[in-house]
């Protein structure tokens, strides 16, 4: 099988199951629970749907060519900050959110958007992703610290996972050239251990009396796929695709949970 089918294969499997999400979360707010955090989950479902269709199309139409800053960054931006107005509906806030851990997010995501720059040289369009991420990525950690679904032991080991990583990624720029391939095939094995953690431990907390703790996690694993997704090429990257779709129906229980 050719690597083009490869990646139709996983594409498609990823708009179906993205196609038959929306649908439940569709039905339940027109026959159910009208509430807001499942209204700004369809919507963003719909922006990730629409980014992929473009995708799929501009891959059928020009096979092999790079794509230019297009109608579908547009789609994951808003498909960005319409998730985070979901959690932001789905978990209360403390009137006073803790700053070192929203600072921590922000390096992160500064760190993130610095090599996005440095594989593509789009500035303005990796900025842009950058910021509406980032949003994504303080909302998250805003939800995790008020529900307590990470210890302090947990929240210490991730911190240094992810300097780790940025760490090792940008070896993969400015290490020596005998270093750079295992680095990037360690930053491979780092992102889907922490990916595969991420799931196990939401999985856990599914059918538990604290479905905050469960929505904040899941959307948590949606925004780790995310940035394995961006971090990654060839089959890493359609399993990373795979994975994300995993995290669709995770997020729309967790939020069902949420929400009964």
């Amino acid at each position: 099988m050719s690597s083009e089918l490869v990646d139709l294969f996983f594409t498609a499997f990823h708009i179906l199951v993205m196609l038959f999400v929306l649908i439940f979360a569709v039905r339940r707010i027109v026959f159910g629970e009208r509430k807001m955090k499942l209204v700004y989950f369809a919507f963003g479902m719909t922006s990730f749907l629409l980014s992929d269709l473009y995708w799929l199309v501009y891959g059928v139409v020009r096979p092999g060519t790079r794509m230019p800053f297009a109608a579908n960054e547009i789609a994951e931006w808003a498909m960005f900050l319409m998730f985070a107005a979901s959690l932001d509906a789905a978990v209360p806030k403390p009137r006073r959110l803790p700053p070192g851990k929203m600072l921590a997010a922000a390096i992160f995501t500064l760190g993130n958007t610095l090599l996005w720059i440095g594989w593509s040289g789009e500035w303005v369009q990796d900025v842009l992703t950058g910021v509406c991420v980032g949003y994504l990525l303080c909302m998250i950690v805003a939800c995790l610290a008020q529900t307590g679904a990470l210890r302090k032991a947990e929240w210490i080991l991730w911190g240094l996972l992810c300097a780790i990583l940025l760490a090792a990624q940008a070896g993969t720029f400015y290490g020596p050239e005998e270093l750079r391939q295992p680095l990037d095939t360690f930053c491979y094995i780092l992102l889907f251990v922490c990916l595969a953690a991420l799931f196990l431990r939401a999985l856990a907390l599914r059918k538990t009396a604290f479905p905050e703790k469960s929505c904040s996690l899941s959307f948590a694993v949606f925004a780790w796929t995310i940035l394995t997704m961006y971090m990654s090429a060839g089959m890493w990257y359609n399993f990373a695709l795979a994975a994300d779709a995993l995290s669709f129906p995770m997020m729309y229980t967790a939020l069902g949970r949420e929400a009964a």
